[in-house]
Protein backbone atom coordinates (compact mmCIF):
# COMPACT_ATOMS: atom_id res chain seq x y z
CA UNK A 1 0.00 0.00 0.00
CA UNK A 2 0.56 3.78 -0.18
CA UNK A 3 0.62 6.13 2.77
CA UNK A 4 -0.22 9.70 1.45
CA UNK A 5 0.88 13.02 3.65
CA UNK A 6 -3.28 13.85 3.17
CA UNK A 7 -6.20 13.55 1.77
CA UNK A 8 -5.59 15.84 -1.37
CA UNK A 9 -1.82 14.05 -1.70
CA UNK A 10 -4.10 10.83 -1.84
CA UNK A 11 -6.65 12.00 -4.51
CA UNK A 12 -3.50 12.62 -6.73
CA UNK A 13 -1.99 9.27 -6.12
CA UNK A 14 -5.04 7.62 -6.33
CA UNK A 15 -5.59 8.82 -10.27
CA UNK A 16 -2.56 6.90 -11.05
CA UNK A 17 -2.48 3.73 -8.31
CA UNK A 18 -6.18 2.84 -8.44
CA UNK A 19 -6.08 1.42 -11.65
CA UNK A 20 -3.12 -0.37 -10.71
CA UNK A 21 -5.18 -1.86 -7.43
CA UNK A 22 -2.75 -0.46 -5.57
CA UNK A 23 -4.49 0.84 -1.90
CA UNK A 24 -3.79 4.37 -1.54
CA UNK A 25 -4.25 5.50 2.45
CA UNK A 26 -4.20 8.58 4.50
CA UNK A 27 -1.81 8.12 8.29
CA UNK A 28 -5.66 8.52 9.43
CA UNK A 29 -7.19 5.49 7.63
CA UNK A 30 -3.82 3.09 8.64
CA UNK A 31 -6.20 1.41 11.84
CA UNK A 32 -8.45 -0.33 9.28
CA UNK A 33 -5.17 -1.73 6.87
CA UNK A 34 -5.59 -5.42 6.60
CA UNK A 35 -2.90 -8.50 7.81
CA UNK A 36 -2.42 -9.55 4.41
CA UNK A 37 -0.78 -6.27 3.87
CA UNK A 38 3.39 -6.52 4.32
CA UNK A 39 5.12 -3.57 2.64
CA UNK A 40 3.84 0.23 2.69
CA UNK A 41 5.88 3.59 0.70
CA UNK A 42 5.13 6.83 2.41
CA UNK A 43 4.97 9.33 -0.81
CA UNK A 44 7.26 12.12 1.29
CA UNK A 45 9.83 12.14 3.88
CA UNK A 46 9.18 11.00 7.41
CA UNK A 47 8.58 14.81 8.77
CA UNK A 48 5.49 15.37 6.89
CA UNK A 49 4.03 11.87 8.72
CA UNK A 50 3.29 11.50 12.54
CA UNK A 51 5.52 9.85 14.30
CA UNK A 52 3.08 7.18 15.37
CA UNK A 53 3.75 5.68 11.34
CA UNK A 54 6.94 4.55 12.22
CA UNK A 55 6.36 3.86 16.17
CA UNK A 56 3.21 2.23 15.53
CA UNK A 57 3.98 0.79 11.98
CA UNK A 58 0.58 -0.87 10.29
CA UNK A 59 3.13 -3.30 8.09
CA UNK A 60 5.98 -5.15 8.68
CA UNK A 61 8.13 -3.06 6.33
CA UNK A 62 7.62 0.81 5.72
CA UNK A 63 9.57 3.11 3.20
CA UNK A 64 9.87 6.48 2.69
CA UNK A 65 10.29 7.59 -0.81
CA UNK A 66 12.11 11.10 -0.54
CA UNK A 67 13.55 13.69 -3.49
CA UNK A 68 17.17 13.42 -3.25
CA UNK A 69 16.85 17.57 -2.56
CA UNK A 70 15.30 17.60 0.62
CA UNK A 71 17.90 16.73 3.20
CA UNK A 72 16.47 15.96 6.24
CA UNK A 73 15.64 12.16 6.41
CA UNK A 74 15.49 11.83 10.07
CA UNK A 75 13.51 9.43 12.04
CA UNK A 76 10.60 10.84 14.15
CA UNK A 77 11.00 10.01 17.94
CA UNK A 78 8.52 10.67 21.31
CA UNK A 79 10.41 12.89 23.72
CA UNK A 80 10.75 9.82 26.31
CA UNK A 81 12.58 8.14 23.95
CA UNK A 82 16.32 8.96 25.36
CA UNK A 83 14.66 8.67 28.90
CA UNK A 84 12.75 4.93 28.54
CA UNK A 85 14.34 1.83 29.92
CA UNK A 86 14.92 -0.96 27.14
CA UNK A 87 13.29 1.25 24.74
CA UNK A 88 13.41 0.45 20.59
CA UNK A 89 15.94 1.97 18.67
CA UNK A 90 14.23 2.40 14.94
CA UNK A 91 17.00 2.25 12.29
CA UNK A 92 16.56 3.33 8.59
CA UNK A 93 18.93 2.37 5.25
CA UNK A 94 18.71 4.61 2.58
CA UNK A 95 18.88 3.62 -0.82
CA UNK A 96 19.71 6.08 -3.28
CA UNK A 97 17.56 5.50 -7.29
CA UNK A 98 19.47 7.43 -9.98
CA UNK A 99 22.00 9.97 -10.64
CA UNK A 100 21.45 12.78 -7.64
CA UNK A 101 24.71 15.28 -9.22
CA UNK A 102 22.60 18.34 -9.83
CA UNK A 103 22.89 18.61 -13.43
CA UNK A 104 24.69 22.04 -14.31
CA UNK A 105 22.64 24.99 -16.62
CA UNK A 106 23.81 24.69 -20.15
CA UNK A 107 25.32 27.74 -21.60
CA UNK A 108 22.24 30.78 -21.54
CA UNK A 109 19.85 28.35 -19.36
CA UNK A 110 19.11 29.59 -16.37
CA UNK A 111 18.29 27.89 -13.68
CA UNK A 112 14.48 27.78 -12.34
CA UNK A 113 13.77 29.49 -9.16
CA UNK A 114 10.43 30.23 -7.09
CA UNK A 115 11.13 34.06 -8.01
CA UNK A 116 11.00 33.68 -11.62
CA UNK A 117 7.69 31.98 -11.60
CA UNK A 118 4.69 33.85 -12.63
CA UNK A 119 2.51 36.01 -9.71
CA UNK A 120 -0.24 37.28 -8.95
CA UNK A 121 -0.64 40.18 -11.10
CA UNK A 122 -2.38 43.45 -9.11
CA UNK A 123 -3.54 46.57 -10.03
CA UNK A 124 -1.45 49.25 -10.03
CA UNK A 125 -2.88 51.62 -7.26
CA UNK A 126 -1.16 50.81 -3.57
CA UNK A 127 -2.28 52.43 -0.25
CA UNK A 128 -4.74 55.25 -0.90
CA UNK A 129 -4.22 58.79 -1.00
CA UNK A 130 -7.38 59.97 0.41
CA UNK A 131 -9.52 58.90 3.59
CA UNK A 132 -12.58 57.07 2.70
CA UNK A 133 -15.90 58.09 3.19
CA UNK A 134 -18.68 57.26 5.21
CA UNK A 135 -19.97 54.43 2.58
CA UNK A 136 -16.36 52.93 1.80
CA UNK A 137 -13.57 51.29 3.25
CA UNK A 138 -9.77 50.47 2.76
CA UNK A 139 -9.82 47.04 1.79
CA UNK A 140 -7.03 43.86 -0.07
CA UNK A 141 -8.09 41.73 -3.27
CA UNK A 142 -8.15 38.36 -2.30
CA UNK A 143 -7.63 35.66 -5.08
CA UNK A 144 -10.04 33.04 -4.55
CA UNK A 145 -10.32 29.30 -5.63
CA UNK A 146 -13.26 29.04 -8.47
CA UNK A 147 -12.36 32.37 -10.57
CA UNK A 148 -13.56 34.09 -7.70
CA UNK A 149 -12.40 37.02 -5.60
CA UNK A 150 -13.32 39.58 -2.49
CA UNK A 151 -12.38 42.71 -0.58
CA UNK A 152 -11.46 41.62 2.59
CA UNK A 153 -11.81 44.54 4.73
CA UNK A 154 -10.33 45.07 8.26
CA UNK A 155 -13.31 43.76 10.29
CA UNK A 156 -12.85 41.34 13.46
CA UNK A 157 -14.03 38.27 12.12
CA UNK A 158 -14.52 36.22 9.14
CA UNK A 159 -16.53 32.91 8.74
CA UNK A 160 -14.06 29.56 7.70
CA UNK A 161 -14.29 26.26 6.99
CA UNK A 162 -11.40 24.27 8.62
CA UNK A 163 -11.70 20.80 6.84
CA UNK A 164 -9.00 18.75 8.94
CA UNK A 165 -11.22 19.69 12.55
CA UNK A 166 -13.21 16.88 13.63
CA UNK A 167 -16.73 16.69 12.74
CA UNK A 168 -19.06 19.39 14.27
CA UNK A 169 -16.05 21.80 14.54
CA UNK A 170 -15.30 22.70 11.36
CA UNK A 171 -17.15 25.85 10.72
CA UNK A 172 -15.71 28.45 13.02
CA UNK A 173 -14.55 32.16 13.08
CA UNK A 174 -11.14 33.54 12.20
CA UNK A 175 -9.45 37.28 12.88
CA UNK A 176 -9.06 38.86 9.85
CA UNK A 177 -5.08 39.29 10.43
CA UNK A 178 -5.09 35.08 10.42
CA UNK A 179 -6.26 34.57 7.11
CA UNK A 180 -3.83 32.88 5.01
CA UNK A 181 -3.20 30.98 1.70
CA UNK A 182 -5.12 27.76 2.14
CA UNK A 183 -7.20 29.12 4.45
CA UNK A 184 -11.05 28.33 3.06
CA UNK A 185 -13.66 31.15 3.41
CA UNK A 186 -17.45 30.88 3.85
CA UNK A 187 -19.08 33.30 1.81
CA UNK A 188 -22.66 33.88 0.87
CA UNK A 189 -22.76 35.25 -3.09
CA UNK A 190 -24.35 38.28 -3.78
CA UNK A 191 -24.60 39.71 -0.29
CA UNK A 192 -22.00 40.05 2.89
CA UNK A 193 -22.84 37.24 5.30
CA UNK A 194 -22.89 39.95 8.25
CA UNK A 195 -26.07 41.61 6.52
CA UNK A 196 -28.08 38.60 6.61
CA UNK A 197 -27.20 38.00 10.65
CA UNK A 198 -28.02 41.84 11.27
CA UNK A 199 -31.33 41.62 9.94
CA UNK A 200 -31.99 38.17 11.44
CA UNK A 201 -30.59 38.96 14.72
CA UNK A 202 -32.64 42.65 14.87
CA UNK A 203 -35.77 40.64 14.23
CA UNK A 204 -35.35 38.68 16.92
CA UNK A 205 -36.03 41.95 19.16
CA UNK A 206 -39.69 41.81 18.98
CA UNK A 207 -41.56 44.95 20.05
CA UNK A 208 -38.03 46.55 20.42
CA UNK A 209 -37.27 46.33 16.99
CA UNK A 210 -38.10 50.03 15.53
CA UNK A 211 -36.56 51.36 18.73
CA UNK A 212 -33.33 49.69 18.08
CA UNK A 213 -32.91 50.08 14.83
CA UNK A 214 -33.60 53.62 15.55
CA UNK A 215 -30.53 54.27 18.20
CA UNK A 216 -28.19 52.95 15.99
CA UNK A 217 -28.51 54.61 13.06
CA UNK A 218 -28.73 57.86 15.56
CA UNK A 219 -25.01 57.09 16.96
CA UNK A 220 -23.82 55.59 13.50
CA UNK A 221 -24.90 58.89 11.88
CA UNK A 222 -23.32 61.82 14.07
CA UNK A 223 -20.56 59.19 13.95
CA UNK A 224 -20.20 59.78 10.39
CA UNK A 225 -20.74 63.26 10.38
CA UNK A 226 -17.90 63.20 12.93
CA UNK A 227 -15.75 61.56 11.03
CA UNK A 228 -16.37 63.63 7.67
CA UNK A 229 -16.10 67.05 9.80
CA UNK A 230 -12.85 66.39 11.75
CA UNK A 231 -11.01 63.92 9.42
CA UNK A 232 -10.33 60.32 10.55
CA UNK A 233 -6.96 60.71 12.12
CA UNK A 234 -8.14 64.01 13.85
CA UNK A 235 -10.64 62.03 15.12
CA UNK A 236 -8.85 58.91 16.13
CA UNK A 237 -6.54 61.20 18.18
CA UNK A 238 -9.38 63.18 20.13
CA UNK A 239 -11.16 59.73 20.70
CA UNK A 240 -8.02 58.05 22.61
CA UNK A 241 -7.46 61.24 24.95
CA UNK A 242 -11.10 60.41 25.73
CA UNK A 243 -10.43 57.21 27.27
CA UNK A 244 -11.10 54.96 23.92
CA UNK A 245 -8.40 52.21 23.70
CA UNK A 246 -10.56 51.56 20.58
CA UNK A 247 -10.39 54.20 18.72
CA UNK A 248 -8.82 53.24 15.63
CA UNK A 249 -12.00 51.08 15.13
CA UNK A 250 -13.87 54.32 14.61
CA UNK A 251 -14.59 53.80 11.25
CA UNK A 252 -15.93 50.31 11.24
CA UNK A 253 -18.25 50.87 13.96
CA UNK A 254 -20.06 53.56 11.25
CA UNK A 255 -21.03 50.15 8.68
CA UNK A 256 -24.55 49.64 8.93
CA UNK A 257 -24.09 45.89 9.87
CA UNK A 258 -22.37 46.85 13.27
CA UNK A 259 -23.89 46.83 16.33
CA UNK A 260 -21.51 48.19 19.11
CA UNK A 261 -17.72 48.33 20.19
CA UNK A 262 -17.10 45.46 22.19
CA UNK A 263 -16.00 47.88 25.02
CA UNK A 264 -19.01 48.79 27.23
CA UNK A 265 -16.59 51.24 28.92
CA UNK A 266 -15.63 52.77 25.17
CA UNK A 267 -19.31 52.79 23.81
CA UNK A 268 -20.30 54.09 26.80
CA UNK A 269 -17.77 57.04 26.46
CA UNK A 270 -18.41 57.39 22.87
CA UNK A 271 -21.95 58.01 23.29
CA UNK A 272 -21.01 60.85 25.49
CA UNK A 273 -18.75 62.11 22.94
CA UNK A 274 -21.35 62.30 20.71
CA UNK A 275 -23.82 64.37 22.90
CA UNK A 276 -26.23 61.11 22.64
CA UNK A 277 -27.83 59.60 26.24
CA UNK A 278 -26.51 56.41 26.86
CA UNK A 279 -29.26 54.96 27.74
CA UNK A 280 -31.78 53.74 26.36
CA UNK A 281 -29.16 53.13 23.24
CA UNK A 282 -26.63 51.16 25.18
CA UNK A 283 -29.50 48.58 26.75
CA UNK A 284 -30.64 48.15 23.07
CA UNK A 285 -27.65 47.64 21.57
CA UNK A 286 -26.49 44.68 23.95
CA UNK A 287 -29.88 43.55 23.59
CA UNK A 288 -28.79 43.11 19.71
CA UNK A 289 -25.51 41.91 20.06
CA UNK A 290 -26.81 39.46 22.35
CA UNK A 291 -29.47 38.59 19.68
CA UNK A 292 -27.03 38.08 16.85
CA UNK A 293 -24.62 35.96 19.03
CA UNK A 294 -27.77 33.62 18.92
CA UNK A 295 -28.55 33.99 15.16
CA UNK A 296 -24.61 33.12 14.59
CA UNK A 297 -25.13 29.81 16.91
CA UNK A 298 -28.07 29.33 15.20
CA UNK A 299 -26.55 29.64 11.34
CA UNK A 300 -23.19 27.64 12.90
CA UNK A 301 -25.09 24.30 13.80
CA UNK A 302 -27.28 24.54 10.78
CA UNK A 303 -23.87 24.91 8.34
CA UNK A 304 -22.14 22.21 10.35
CA UNK A 305 -25.08 19.65 9.41
CA UNK A 306 -24.76 20.89 6.11
CA UNK A 307 -20.91 20.41 5.87
CA UNK A 308 -20.98 16.81 7.40
CA UNK A 309 -23.33 15.85 4.91
CA UNK A 310 -21.02 17.30 1.80
CA UNK A 311 -17.96 15.54 0.11
CA UNK A 312 -15.13 17.36 1.23
CA UNK A 313 -12.65 15.42 -0.63
CA UNK A 314 -13.78 17.69 -3.30
CA UNK A 315 -13.13 20.91 -1.43
CA UNK A 316 -9.55 19.94 -1.15
CA UNK A 317 -9.33 18.26 -4.53
CA UNK A 318 -10.98 21.67 -6.49
CA UNK A 319 -10.22 24.14 -3.78
CA UNK A 320 -13.95 25.00 -3.86
CA UNK A 321 -17.48 24.02 -2.36
CA UNK A 322 -21.03 24.50 -2.60
CA UNK A 323 -22.55 23.84 1.22
CA UNK A 324 -26.29 23.44 1.00
CA UNK A 325 -27.98 24.97 3.87
CA UNK A 326 -31.52 24.89 4.62
CA UNK A 327 -32.73 28.40 4.50
CA UNK A 328 -29.48 29.26 3.39
CA UNK A 329 -28.99 29.60 -0.51
CA UNK A 330 -25.43 30.34 -2.28
CA UNK A 331 -23.36 30.10 0.31
CA UNK A 332 -19.64 28.42 -0.96
CA UNK A 333 -16.40 27.56 0.83
CA UNK A 334 -13.80 28.96 -1.42
CA UNK A 335 -9.78 28.57 -0.90
CA UNK A 336 -7.58 31.72 -1.17
CA UNK A 337 -5.22 31.37 -3.17
CA UNK A 338 -3.27 35.42 -3.14
CA UNK A 339 -3.87 38.56 -0.85
CA UNK A 340 -2.95 41.83 -2.19
CA UNK A 341 -0.29 43.38 -0.73
CA UNK A 342 -1.43 46.81 -1.79
CA UNK A 343 -4.58 48.38 -0.01
CA UNK A 344 -7.57 50.45 -2.00
CA UNK A 345 -10.81 52.27 -1.35
CA UNK A 346 -14.11 50.28 -2.29
CA UNK A 347 -17.85 50.89 -1.75
CA UNK A 348 -18.40 49.27 1.67
CA UNK A 349 -21.52 47.16 0.37
CA UNK A 350 -18.45 45.49 -1.94
CA UNK A 351 -16.55 44.09 0.69
CA UNK A 352 -16.78 40.09 1.33
CA UNK A 353 -18.94 39.94 -1.57
CA UNK A 354 -17.58 36.93 -3.54
CA UNK A 355 -17.18 37.95 -7.18
CA UNK A 356 -16.32 36.54 -10.29
CA UNK A 357 -12.24 37.15 -11.25
CA UNK A 358 -10.06 35.10 -13.66
CA UNK A 359 -7.11 36.55 -12.44
CA UNK A 360 -6.11 33.90 -10.34
CA UNK A 361 -7.28 30.62 -12.39
CA UNK A 362 -3.46 30.04 -13.13
CA UNK A 363 -2.80 29.45 -9.17
CA UNK A 364 -5.02 26.35 -8.71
Amino acid sequence: MVVAANRRAQLGLLEWLAERGVPVLTPADLPRVGVNVEQSYAAGPPRLFPPSLVTAPATESLTFVTPAWFADRSLPATPFSPYAEGAIRITARVFTVGDTTPAAPEDGELAVDDDLLPQPMWSASQSPTREPSSDEVVARKVLLSGNLAIWLDDGDRIRVLDPVQPLGERVTYSDVTAVRLGTYLLLRRGQTERATLYQAALEQLGRFEAAAGATQLRWKTELSRRIAQQGFAELVKELRQQGISTAERARAWTAANFVRPHSGHDFEILLRWLGISVQPTFRYATMLRQALYQTIADVREQLEEAVSAADLSALERDGHLNVRAEGYRDIIAARVLAISPYTEIVARHEARVPFEDRSGQWLE
